[in-house]
């Protein structure tokens, strides 16, 4: 992302970063910048807080679940859980957001490390537990939104 930012910024173009996490600091002319989590804010001090976009998106009515509680883990590098078994990566799995929706809906409880899979479950009105990431996301997502909304937080799958 910051490489494309810097491509834009060349062409003049003025960038409006939307609600994301910082991992480093970087000092590039944004128009505004705006940081989903609180942590985010010591990467880029002048960012405002936004949520993140998914949380903007109405909640389904989902109909009853057929599966009871499942566990789903990254697979690519921001997973802290690679040698844990799990019914794989919702990312991976998904072709499109409906059936992102449609997955997180079947189970009565989603407990992953993937932030969206988590906020999946709780647009369709499941329980949601959210794990740790290899960065500060998920943790400082869980403490600035998420855990307001009900959803819970475990150090280990």
């Amino acid at each position: 992302c910051q490489d494309l930012r810097q491509r834009l910024l060349a062409d003049r173009r003025p960038v409006v970063v939307l609600p994301q996490s910082f991992t480093t600091v970087e000092h590039l002319p944004y128009e505004r910048v705006w940081v989903r989590e609180r942590t985010s804010l010591r990467f880029s001090p002048d960012a405002r807080l936004a949520p993140d976009l998914a949380l903007g998106l109405p909640r389904r009515a989902a109909g009853e679940p057929d599966l009871g509680e499942g566990l789903w883990l990254r697979t690519d590098g921001e997973a802290r859980f690679a040698d844990v078994p799990s019914s794989g990566d919702p990312a991976s799995l998904c072709r499109n957001p409906g059936e992102y929706l449609e997955l997180a809906a079947r189970h009565e409880h989603v407990v992953t490390d993937r932030l969206h899979f988590a906020i999946a479950a709780l647009l369709g009105g499941r329980r949601a537990t959210l794990l740790p990431n290899s960065y500060h996301k998920n943790r400082a997502m869980y403490e600035t939104w998420l855990a307001e909304l009900g959803c819970g937080w475990r150090d280990a799958p």
